[in-house]
């Protein structure tokens, strides 16, 4: 039963007051056929929206079954209009993107009706009214009659108690008003029906009570009721709050959007905009991180990470040289950056026996990450051929330079750089797939190598010259006559090789401790090394060592896993360093940790063990210098003589190189740093010996090495030529710098391969020349040349005193009468023949400094527990993160002295390019993000426009009884499907044009294998992200449509 209380209902608009209705107060039968009429401006439809929820009354109270709506919340009145009330407009209001049957499932959507029972009840109520064979049409596709009676259809659907209809005549014909009529009076049967109309006849035929409304008051009613009635059917019935799902307000929307397909298409087009621009953006980006992961991939077996018994932070230095810091200084002042003095004293050594152990013990942590672990030793095979000249060769360490310059000491100092031996990496399982076996098999023993070519039907002529497959000569020619300034003409025809030809070249391994012979007598052990017959004597028993293999990079394969050239395994390192450790002079090293057994001198030079007297040197014998002179000679007075000038050629013999070293240093610093001083231009490699040579013949620089030939007796050509050498190395390294520097800065830099060139860059060219002047090569060849010029002044001061000695000897018998010169010469005799006296005087000197370690290196043994440096090669990034984690935890466990230091160079630039690029990209997407911003404004406007064109459609949807919340959802949900639309459309378009992208990159990068791709997870974020985007930018539209008065909604046209 419905209970009308004094209601009263006031308009205010702008301080003007309309009252609609005036304490109206009615009660109305559970089942009857009410008709109100009046006036226009009468309130009688106000009246009805009252009754129906729709709008709220000032005063007064509506009882609905003795239940008052004073204190109704907005979800009650939803629930109220959804399941006890059901409307019937004159104008139908129906939602026209709909079909006929979801505009009448819509209300039992609401209430929550499963979908199966929605549509049989949706088909049922439109049977009731005549439309079952229409269910699947649009409401534009009927009469107005039957539109109406679809409206009928959709108030029935969830069997309200209360019919309300609203001049549900107005707009039909009169034959079609009488149907209309009929069908709410047999509705009234069973309901409440309460109609609004103009039409008296037709409410006097049809209705069972008439009521007047004048000026917002009741003046009349036909049928009045008490308010008695029997409410123990009514309070049965149960409702519940409507709700609507988002797969509902989606298929609202998504309806509504196809009937505007172009400007839907257009709108989520324009808002791709920004998506396409950052999935572009992302694909390039996403391009160059996989160049770059490919790189890294090669890396992991070419550049292993490597942790050095000395290390220092040179990557650091590059960094923070590149990196650009502010001195902190303004106007016309410069502060020093202290590159090289900070990385010098970075300088840490490593305890690597402790780590290697700490490893061995912890293995288990770090198996699944490291692919393979080489322990490497400072040793070196002596690997030795005959060559084409049929004479004894040494291969390795390479003395293919210093052979051909003899004592020059610049290619000596350089012929470990001209090797083509080296080790290779012991799992052969993680470089086979890169390489093509051309011949043979892999090393499987300590005495088999492989040889590596560069490409499968190429071999350099360096590995020619250095397996002896060519006259060492020529070459040696050849490069003397260019260090002399002479031109060359090379006529050599390319010579062909098989793979067999190459397989059997005879390789032999010397072992180092062997070519040291022992000098029981001075108790010292001489370098027989330079001695050929004893050398050819070792290589007839040495060991053979066998090519058993010919490989070369597969196709497409830009590894450097092995160095071009003649590999062999670890093993034959295992195998000298057991050999040598069981030798005598190996041992006797061991055990004396004070003396050099080389010259039986102290490491520490505290006290050397010299006493080389001239009896040592010279045999004197008396009987045939007495006969000589024929008188007796004065046996005591002759010795004092000698034994006084014997003491001053002891004197004068010195193992001091420092004086000499420090002027052949200082000379060369000076000439150094005048022939940089000297260039203003741009010079290539091509430029470098005559600069050198124009430096060299400035008669400052001639004067120079003028002073040192006087003072040292070694001819200037010599040093001119050393020098030469020496300066032209600084100029092509710091060519080789350069061009590394500039890649690093312009990956897309050009290096002309042919004749690379180079400008001076001042930090870089400080870098270069400390570096290269405090190289271990340069260091070695000022040791060289100081011993040879320390040497040379002493023989020369001997040479001097001897000459003294026999002059004065010769004076003493001036007087005597029958002298026999040849009996005096004969009675002097030496008791070495000259190379034996050669290498005594050489071991007893020790030039070099040396410890037991180095001596020990030299003799082919060192403690395995204690390598050089150990190399880690890795399945994965992910395992070398997880292996650097396990060096931080080691060093979190030992003292600092103890902590292990490393440099992962290529690591860390990787790291540097991918940074870059990553910036680079943020910085492109945050451009780009603005027309994302420009797109989610947009699609507010336009939802903003869809509100507008929709409100007829938010009215009827309140008026089934959908709230705000419902209201809401259906226009987020359009901007989802906006967003969604456009994230799709943003992708599909970037999918298209990314394979264009890829032509103009492929155009620009040459063979670089730089593709843009868009990851799948990287388009369904972009997507997510337009819906996002899209929902914020709908949102305040739809809170506006969702405060819409369903009133004024359903007024709108």
């Amino acid at each position: 039963m419905l209970e009308i209380k004094k209601i009263t209902k006031i308009y205010k608009t702008e301080g003007f007051k309309q009252t609609a209705l005036d304490k109206v107060s009615v009660n109305f039968r559970r089942h009857e056929f009410a008709s109100i009429l009046g006036p226009s401006g009468s309130g009688k439809t106000t009246f009805l929206n009252i009754i129906g929820g729709l709008d709220e009354y000032t005063t007064g109270d509506l009882i609905i079954n003795n239940v008052s709506t004073k204190n109704y919340s907005d979800r009650d009145w939803d629930s109220y209009r959804n399941h006890r009330v059901g409307f019937v407009f004159q104008s139908y209001n129906l939602i026209t993107h709909q079909t006929i049957l979801k505009n009448v499932e819509l209300a039992l959507t609401l209430s929550g009706i499963s979908k199966e029972e929605r549509k049989e009840r949706a088909i049922k109520a439109l049977k009731d009214v005549g439309l079952e064979r229409h269910v699947n049409k649009k409401p534009n596709q009927l009469s107005g009659g039957q539109m109406q009676r679809v409206a009928i259809a959709r108030a029935l659907v969830n069997d309200p108690e209360i019919i309300l209809a609203d001049e549900p005549t107005g707009a039909l014909d009169s034959e079609t008003s009488i149907q209309i009529m009929k069908i709410l009076k047999d509705i009234s049967k069973e309901k409440l029906v309460i109609m609004v109309t103009h039409n008296p006849d037709l409410a006097k035929e049809y209705s069972s009570r008439i009521i007047n409304i004048k000026d917002g008051k009741i003046i009349s009613d036909s049928n009045p009721f008490d308010g008695k009635e029997n409410l123990e059917e009514d309070t049965k019935k149960k409702t519940s709050k409507t709700k609507m799902s988002f797969l509902t307000a989606l298929s609202l929307s998504f309806n509504n959007l196809m009937t505007k397909k172009g400007r839907t298409i257009l709108v989520s087009v324009a808002g791709s905009i920004g998506i396409i621009g950052i999935a572009l953006i992302l694909a390039v980006s996403t391009g160059f991180q996989n160049y770059v992961d490919s790189i890294q991939e090669d890396t992991l077996t070419s550049y292993p990470l490597s942790i050095m018994q000395e290390s220092s932070d040179i990557t650091g230095v590059l960094l923070s040289m590149r990196s650009g810091e502010k001195s902190g200084v303004d106007g016309e002042k410069v502060k020093e950056q202290q590159y090289i003095t900070s990385m010098l004293s970075n300088i840490s050594t490593n305890d690597l026996k402790s780590f290697k152990q700490y490893l061995k013990d912890n293995y288990n942590k770090v198996k699944n990450d490291l692919s393979n672990v080489s322990y490497n030793y400072s040793i070196d095979p002596n690997i030795y051929t005959i060559d084409a000249t049929n004479k004894l060769a040494k291969l390795n360490p390479s003395n293919l330079f210093s052979s051909m310059m003899g004592d020059n000491s610049l290619m000596q100092s350089y012929s470990s750089m001209a090797s083509i031996f080296s080790k290779m990496v012991d799992n052969k399982n993680e470089i086979e797939s890169d390489y093509d076996l051309l011949k043979g098999r892999w090393p499987e023993k300590y005495n088999e190598m492989i040889i590596v070519l560069s490409e499968k039907n190429s071999i350099s002529d360096l590995l020619v010259y250095s397996l002896g497959l060519r006259d060492t000569d020529e070459l040696t020619n050849m490069v003397t006559k260019i260090m002399s300034g002479e031109s060359v003409n090379i006529n050599n025809e390319p010579k062909t090789f098989t793979y067999d030809d190459l397989l059997n070249v005879d390789l032999r391994l010397i072992l180092p401790s062997d070519t040291y012979k022992y000098n029981s007598k001075y108790d010292v052990y001489e370098d027989m090394s330079s001695d050929n017959d004893y050398m050819e004597k070792l290589y007839n028993k040495a060991l053979k060592l066998k090519i058993v293999g010919i490989v070369s990079p597969k196709g497409g394969k830009t590894t450097m896993a092995l160095n071009p050239g003649v590999n062999y395994t670890s093993s034959l390192i295992d195998y000298i360093i057991d050999y040598s450790k069981d030798t005598d002079v190996v041992k006797k090293q061991l055990k004396n940790s004070e003396i050099d057994v080389f010259s039986g001198n102290r490491f520490d030079s505290k006290k050397n063990n010299f006493d080389f007297e001239f009896k040592d040197l010279v045999k004197v014998d008396n009987k045939k210098l007495q006969s000589a002179f024929n008188i007796n000679i004065n046996e005591n007075d002759l010795e004092k003589q000698t034994k006084k000038y014997m003491e001053e050629i002891s004197n004068s013999i010195t193992t001091d190189i420092t004086p000499a070293k420090n002027l052949f240093n200082d000379n060369l610093s000076k000439l150094a740093n005048e022939l940089f001083y000297n260039i203003n231009n741009e010079f290539s490699l091509n430029d470098t010996l005559t600069l050198t040579e124009n430096l060299l013949e400035k008669d400052t620089n001639k004067e120079l090495i003028s002073n040192m030939e006087q003072e040292y007796i070694i001819p200037a050509e010599t040093y001119k030529t050393t020098y030469k050498s020496l300066l032209k190395g600084l100029l092509d390294s710091y060519i080789t710098a350069y061009n590394s520097y500039m890649k690093t800065l312009n990956p897309n830099y050009e290096i002309d391969e042919e004749n690379p060139k180079a400008v001076l860059v001042n930090e870089l060219k400080d870098t270069v020349l400390s570096s290269y002047l405090n190289s271990a090569p340069i260091i070695k060849t000022s040791e060289t040349m100081a011993s040879v010029m320390t040497e040379t002044k002493m023989k020369k001061d001997i040479l001097t005193k001897i000459g003294d000695l026999t002059s004065n000897i010769s004076k003493s018998f001036a007087t005597s009468l029958n002298i026999d010169q040849d009996k005096i010469a004969s009675a002097f005799t030496l008791n070495f023949s000259k190379d034996e006296l050669a290498r005594v005087v050489n071991a007893m000197m020790n030039k070099t400094e040396t410890t037991q370690k180095s001596n020990l290196i030299s003799l082919g043994y060192q403690d395995k527990e204690e390598p050089t440096f150990i190399s880690f090669y890795f399945n994965s990034f992910d395992g070398k993160e997880h292996f650097l984690s396990f060096i931080e935890e080691y060093n979190k466990n030992v003292p600092e002295e103890k902590e292990i230091n490393y440099s992962d160079t290529t690591g860390i630039l990787m790291s540097s390019v991918k940074t870059i690029v990553n910036a680079v990209s943020y910085v492109l997407i945050a451009f780009v993000s603005i027309s994302l911003v420009v797109s989610s404004i947009m699609i507010g406007v336009i939802t903003y426009i869809s509100v507008y064109e929709r409100t007829k459609e938010i009215g009827i949807l309140r008026a089934i009884g959908a709230s705000k919340g419902n209201i809401s959802s259906i226009f987020n949900a359009e901007t989802f499907i906006i967003g969604f639309l456009s994230g799709l459309f943003g992708i599909g378009i970037s999918y298209i044009l990314i394979p264009i992208i890829n032509t103009i990159l492929h155009h620009y990068t040459g063979n670089i294998p730089l593709s843009a791709s868009l990851e799948i997870t990287h388009a369904l974020i972009l997507v997510g992200l337009a819906i996002i985007l899209t929902l914020i930018g709908g949102l305040i539209p739809a809170r506006a449509a969702s405060k819409k008065d369903p009133v004024e909604a359903l007024r709108s046209e």
